[in-house]
């Protein structure tokens, strides 16, 4: 089976044992024995632990957390994100005093927020939890206190419990939450959004999608699964006569989580098709890609299809 390897950060894979070549965010491919299970070992730069596993039948039906995999025709796309640092002693990055309860920022392998107070709460952060500063803010007229890592916004309430956590661009505090949040897409969208706070959690009362840099030409299907899948303005790339049917698209198109190029291989068996991969959710860690193509005419599109 052919078997692409993805690593989060740069790192040397073996496979049983013989080195196999770097692997980083490029997609790279190995043939894979998986019938007889294969140890792979992945050994990353810089002071990370290295990750082992056997690529097996077992492995691609319940992938472990340090992996994702993509089901991708008769391939699979392993990505490789969970790497730990090999430090495991405690370091307190910060802590302060917020309503009675103590707020604490601190990693031990991974990254960390506690909250100690009536009851004692520890939650993950992501992996891109820099330099973190806090300050009380009010919503709907309640006191909480927010976090900022690198380009995460955390809001804890008074109880100790986390009620908002995303990646921002910006955000502003008042009678609502308002924020502007990178999709991380082609056309550079960000969803700005406004919630309301009730006391015991964040609700949404308004959002909009906006692209930064507009894109077209041979992006236009990321361009367009993009929009849909945002709730951009997919209606003003399609023609006329699809127009009327835009509202039915996403139940046509199922419940997609992510838009990703094809491989090497689509490519070359499908050298004309204007498609792109729509990636689906099928368990924790275990993801499914179908492509989707699309037919254009004068510069909308005419045909949404399967590949």
């Amino acid at each position: 089976m052919k078997v692409y390897f993805v690593s989060a950060v740069t790192a040397a894979l073996k496979l049983d044992g013989e080195y196999a070549g770097i692997i980083d965010g490029f997609e790279r491919f190995c043939n894979v024995d998986c019938g007889r299970g294969v140890l792979a070992e992945i050994i990353p730069g810089g002071n990370l632990q290295p990750l082992n596993f056997f690529i097996d039948g077992a492995f691609f039906k319940n992938p472990p957390d340090c992996a994702e995999v993509y089901v991708c025709g008769g391939s699979r796309i392993i990505y490789l994100r969970g790497f730990a640092g090999k430090d495991a002693s405690l370091k307190l990055i910060m802590q302060r005093p917020f309503c009675g309860i103590t707020v604490t920022v601190y990693r031990q392998g991974g990254c960390f927020l506690s909250c100690e107070g009536e009851t004692f709460e520890t939650y993950p952060l992501p992996c891109g939890y820099l330099n973190p500063r806090a300050e009380e803010v009010q919503s709907g007229g309640r006191k909480l206190l927010a976090l900022y890592g690198g380009k995460w916004l955390t809001i804890v309430n008074q109880r100790g419990k986390i009620v908002f956590m995303n990646e921002i661009d910006g955000c502003t505090f008042g009678d609502t939450l308002e924020i502007t949040a990178p999709l991380f897409s082609c056309s550079g969208c960000v969803a700005e959004c406004a919630f309301s706070y009730g006391g015991s959690g964040f609700k949404a009362v308004n959002s909009h999608t906006a692209e930064r840099r507009p894109q077209g030409g041979e992006l236009l299907p990321f361009v367009f699964f993009e929009r849909v899948l945002y709730c951009g303005d997919y209606a003003a790339l399609l023609c006329d006569e699809l127009k009327p049917k835009a509202g039915s698209l996403k139940k046509y198109l199922g419940d997609f989580t992510a838009v990703t190029v094809p491989p090497a291989d689509f490519y070359a068996e499908h050298p004309e098709e204007d498609a792109a991969g729509l990636v689906f959710k099928k368990k924790s860690n275990l993801y499914e890609i179908i492509f989707y193509a699309i037919d254009v005419s004068d510069g909308k599109i005419t045909n949404i299809r399967p590949v």
